[in-house]
């Protein structure tokens, strides 16, 4: 990336997400985290943005 280029992270390009411990949170809350990204991948639900 050239000096000065603003790149911005999000979802799309898995700039950003979660890490999963898989000893604390439960399989069913795995699936309901992922069908919430999917959902905001999709526009289904809408973030605001603090920028």
């Amino acid at each position: 990336m050239p000096f000065g280029t603003l790149f911005m992270y999000g979802l799309k390009n898995d700039g950003v997400g979660l890490a999963y411990n898989d000893a604390l949170v439960p399989d069913d809350v795995k699936v309901r985290v992922d069908e919430a990204k999917a959902r905001v991948l999709d526009g289904s639900i809408v973030v605001d943005s603090a920028i």
